[in-house]
């Protein structure tokens, strides 16, 4: 009886001895973990600092200027493919929208929201989508300009008839129409014929100025009576396109 009380007693003490070893140990452990931290925990954040390379400035700067032409890249491809224009065009695009008319019986003009610190310049050939000639900047501000239409009466464009060698010089004539002058009786005009730029006077070649909508042939003097009408329509959108 004696032996198993004991026993009993050896093993009580056993278990609380584990008990008290358990827990007063694990407190300790904890407190030498944080009192031990601290100072290697600094001493590790400067290796680290030390350690770790210096940031390459130059390259960041390189791979923003990458993003960003290629960006620009992606921005032009897009304007390119609305405009129309195929293969490696010689000029740059640069677009705009439309913000004022002015339509009467002296005057046909847009005005829109680019001028001279967008990269604008009086003479500038304005268009839209599929090559369609709108008119060419003149009255130019830092942040706006205006465009005379190509049935402006101020406006002259050195013009050619698609698929013939037919020159003529296309004037404005109000209400969406211009004259075709300068040709003479002995060329025959169909009409519906499509009226392109000729690229004589600094426009692109091919841009479209409309169709032939009439022609007098029984006219005095050297040259045909031709009128054509516009072939763009503001109403479309807003959006124009400057070639620069």
């Amino acid at each position: 009886m004696e032996r198993k009380r004991s026993i009993y007693i050896v093993a009580a003490i056993i278990t609380a001895l584990a008990i008290n070893h358990w827990l007063l140990g694990d407190v300790v452990s904890r407190a030498a973990f944080v009192i031990v931290k601290r100072p290697f925990g600094f001493l590790q954040k400067v290796a680290v600092n030390f350690v770790k390379p210096p940031r390459d400035q130059e390259r960041e700067r390189f791979l923003d200027q990458t993003a960003a032409l290629e960006k620009l890249q992606r921005e032009n491809d897009q304007l390119r493919k609305q405009l129309g224009v195929t293969g490696k065009p010689s000029r740059a695009i640069a677009t705009a929208r439309v913000i004022a008319f002015e339509q009467n019986y002296v005057a046909s003009t847009i005005t829109i929201d680019k001028g001279t610190e967008d990269g604008l310049r009086a003479g500038l050939p304005v268009v839209r989508g599929g090559n369609i000639l709108l008119g060419v900047v003149r009255e130019i501000q830092p942040h706006s300009a205006r465009v005379y239409l190509i049935d402006d009466p101020r406006v002259r464009i050195s013009a050619r008839l698609l698929k013939s060698s037919i020159l003529a010089e296309l004037k404005g004539s109000l209400g969406g129409a211009f004259s075709l002058d300068l040709i003479a009786h002995s060329e025959k005009i169909d009409l519906a014929s499509i009226v392109v730029t000729n690229g004589l006077d600094g426009f692109p070649e091919g841009l479209v100025a409309g169709t032939i909508a009439s022609v007098d042939d029984n006219v005095g003097g050297l040259f045909q009576k031709i009128m054509g009408k516009t072939e763009y329509n503001l109403g479309d959108s807003s959006s124009i396109f400057i070639l620069l």
